[in-house]
């Protein structure tokens, strides 16, 4: 789409109003192009949550998503059992009923008296909207100032094709805390093609490298995230276990200074069954090891100075992450918001990711705000170059394949 890399997933979420170039390839390397334009949409309709749903007073730590138990003072509502919880804190504390076990939520007292029911995104209820008063004024009085979408700020939001009011959901400012979850996604070396770029450490709200391939779809689904960041973990192949003399053309090519060096260096991405290799002009030469297992030899030495070039380029990510999200606070100057983090990270982006998670934790202006939640580490490349921390993250959310990594 729009010149980017070609992807296996057919799927694309996201995306803002606009004219888009798409083409297609088969098997066979042929491809076919259109040109596809979305408008914004005119309204969205929202729903109630259902009449008895799975919701209850928030009573857990929120760093556990789902699990139910004491108060703590959050209020968790979801529109049906199956879709995604959203926790929050009130600032007044006069409400019913209490435990909040779904339905309609009363505030007794107060600047915010009245009655208010729970609205989510009908089309994705996963979405949670506000409280809306019962009874509002405004729907009667003619002072009603239609309820813009956040997403689409052309689109208004609707209650069976009616226009619900701006002045009637329950204020920003009664709301002492709320819980986003998100997820980022840090991905790992993008071949030779792309050996003499080298990551900017930016934080992007898409996969602008077409690196995931539709995983992190599945990731989303499974999690469902609020809000989803990209970061790229590419550098150079000499920062990683295949480097030899500091050198890419060494560490990825033929003019390796012999065969033996050849394979070491490319270590697993060797295998005795692929005929041709590409090195980082574009061009294809014969496997050394092709129909000669004896041949491959995986490196089992670590790159502990490419690892920590990674690791700190991982830390300028995370302070841009944190700028990210206290820019967002300031918008809510009267409401706490606590993230809930869930990190994806494959190969290369695992030294990546654990210099951005330092960052967050130990550094950033919101470290307070932060809890974590799950950590996927996929084939990490030098898995033992760095620590992680098992208690940092939700119990038993910590998801590993591939090379061990250091605890």
């Amino acid at each position: 789409m729009n010149g980017t890399s070609f992807t296996g997933n057919n799927t694309f979420i996201d995306l803002a109003a606009g004219t888009y170039n798409l083409t297609v390839k088969d098997a066979s390397n042929c491809t076919a192009s259109t040109t596809v334009t979305l408008s914004e949409p005119e309204s969205y309709e929202v729903i109630p949550a259902e009449d008895e749903p799975i919701l209850g007073f928030a009573q857990t730590d929120p760093n556990v998503r789902t699990t139910l138990g004491d108060d703590d003072g959050f209020i968790i509502v979801r529109q049906n059992k199956d879709s995604k919880p959203t926790k929050f804190k009130l600032s007044v504390d006069d409400y019913s009923p209490k435990p909040y076990k779904g339905g309609k939520l009363t505030i007794n007292s107060g600047e915010y008296a009245g009655t208010y029911t729970p609205y989510f995104y009908a089309c994705n209820p996963d979405i949670f909207i506000g409280l809306y008063k019962e009874n509002c004024l405004n729907e009667t009085s003619g002072t009603c100032t239609p309820t813009k979408s956040e997403q689409h700020p052309n689109a208004i939001i609707t209650k069976n094709r009616k226009a619900l009011c701006k002045e009637c959901w329950l204020s920003e400012d009664a709301f002492s805390e709320k819980v986003k979850d998100i997820m980022v996604f840090s991905n790992g070396y993008r071949g030779p093609q792309n050996e003499g770029e080298e990551s900017n450490d930016l934080i992007q709200n898409y996969d602008h490298n077409s690196y995931w391939e539709g995983q992190d779809v599945a990731f989303k689904a499974r999690r469902k995230s609020d809000i989803t960041f990209y970061v790229d973990g590419h550098c150079s192949i000499v920062t990683s276990d295949h480097n030899l003399d500091s050198n890419a053309d060494h560490s990825f090519s033929t003019k390796a200074s012999s065969i033996k060096n050849f394979a070491n260096s490319l270590a697993s991405s060797i295998d005795a069954t692929v005929e041709f290799l590409y090195v980082t002009n574009g061009q294809q030469i014969k496997n050394p090891c092709y129909h000669n297992p004896s041949c491959v030899h995986l490196n089992d030495k670590p790159n502990p100075i490419g690892f920590n070039y990674r690791y700190q380029k991982g830390k300028i990510a995370g302070k841009n992450l944190a700028t990210k999200l206290f820019l967002e606070g300031l918008s809510s100057p009267h409401t706490k918001i606590t993230y809930h983090i869930d990190i994806v990270a494959h190969s290369m982006g695992f030294a990546y990711a654990q210099g951005m998670i330092e960052y967050l934790k130990n550094e950033s202006d919101i470290k307070n705000n932060l809890k974590w939640g799950g950590y996927y580490i996929i084939a990490p490349e030098n898995g033992c170059g760095s620590v992680v921390v098992k208690s940092q993250w939700e119990t038993n959310s910590i998801y590993q394949y591939g090379s061990d990594y250091k605890r």
